[in-house]
């Protein structure tokens, strides 16, 4: 059903509202892609009600999903935890504010909520289906007053895992991606503010 997605994202069909977009990336490179694989390994070999006992997952969730020729509807119980070793999973139809431990220009998310606070600023991601299609759009807010970077990975329903690539997000402002296709999961890691740079537009 979905052989034509690993070709759709090779063609950078992510569309993004930002414009002036640097070539070269002033940061390291960061393996984000390696990073996901270990938490779906993880996941695999672990006890999702085991893993529940030390960290927060999600309650009565509901995931539904529109498809090409169908729709996937699941209510669970109890399922994987948003954030997880410094990675956050974000699912169809949830918004989160992300409550972040800052060093330097690095941030690392700590917890979940479900609005905003004026006195500590939180990291606004939002995932949903466009319409009544299929498409998926994101959106990333940016409390801070330096531009926000961060790595997107995607995985598809045979769980490959696909990165993506994203403009920063300038200070105090939102930025959307969108994708063709429906994503049953993001992962976002690497989360950086640059200081001095405009902006820049990579995985």
């Amino acid at each position: 059903m979905f052989q034509t997605f690993r070709h759709f994202l090779s063609l950078s069909c992510v569309i993004l509202f930002l414009v002036g977009c640097a070539s070269t990336p002033p940061y390291e490179h960061f393996d984000g892609v390696s990073k996901v694989e270990r938490l779906l390994t993880y996941r695999d070999n672990n006890a999702l009600e085991e893993v529940c006992w030390d960290l927060v997952c999600r309650e009565d969730f509901e995931l539904y999903l529109k498809l090409p020729e169908d729709e996937l509807d699941i209510e669970l119980p109890l399922f994987w935890p948003a954030i997880h070793d410094g990675t956050v999973s974000l699912m169809p139809g949830e918004t989160y504010y992300l409550a972040m431990e800052r060093e330097g220009n690095f941030l690392t998310p700590i917890s979940v909520h479900a609005d905003d606070d004026a006195d500590a600023p939180r990291v606004r991601l939002s995932m949903r289906q466009i319409g009544d299609g299929v498409a998926t759009m994101v959106s990333i807010q940016n409390p801070y007053e330096y531009p926000l970077k961060l790595h997107a990975h995607v995985i598809d329903f045979e769980s490959q895992i696909f990165p993506i690539s994203t403009c920063s997000v300038a200070p105090d402002s939102v930025t959307f991606s969108s994708l063709a296709h429906p994503i049953p999961e993001y992962f976002f890691t690497h989360f950086r503010l640059l200081p001095g740079v405009r902006s820049v537009c990579d995985y």
